[in-house]
């Protein structure tokens, strides 16, 4: 997950479901309880949240995103869905670091201009 400026609630709240999702996993199945938990992390999912936005490469259907994430279920604890999210998501782990620097410069360029 690339956590970007400006936008610390979203990114925020995608760890906590994260972490949320995985600690909720562990506990139903150390109790023996026989439930799937799957914490989706997609990347561009066409919805009103995105429309304001030039459409991303990256972006599928929401109905195409379920039908990935329900390919998963029972086989993982974790997915980005799409295959195409996934690498994102592989890049974004890799280059957390090197994007973040990127990111703060312009972030605080455009706070200097007043935007």
């Amino acid at each position: 997950m690339l956590v970007t400026p400006g936008n610390l609630s979203y990114g925020a709240s995608k760890a906590f479901c994260r972490y949320l999702c995985k600690a909720t996993n562990w506990e139903v199945k150390a109790n023996g309880q026989n439930v799937d938990i799957l914490c989706t992390m997609p990347s561009f999912v066409e919805t009103k949240m995105i429309s304001h936005l030039t459409k991303p490469a990256n972006v599928i259907s929401a109905s195409k995103f379920v039908k990935y994430a329900l390919r998963d279920l029972g086989q993982t604890d974790e997915t980005n869905g799409a295959f195409r999210h996934e690498i994102t998501g592989v890049l974004g782990m890799l280059g957390d670091k090197y994007f973040q620097g990127v990111l703060m410069y312009f972030y605080k360029m455009l706070v200097a201009k007043g935007r």
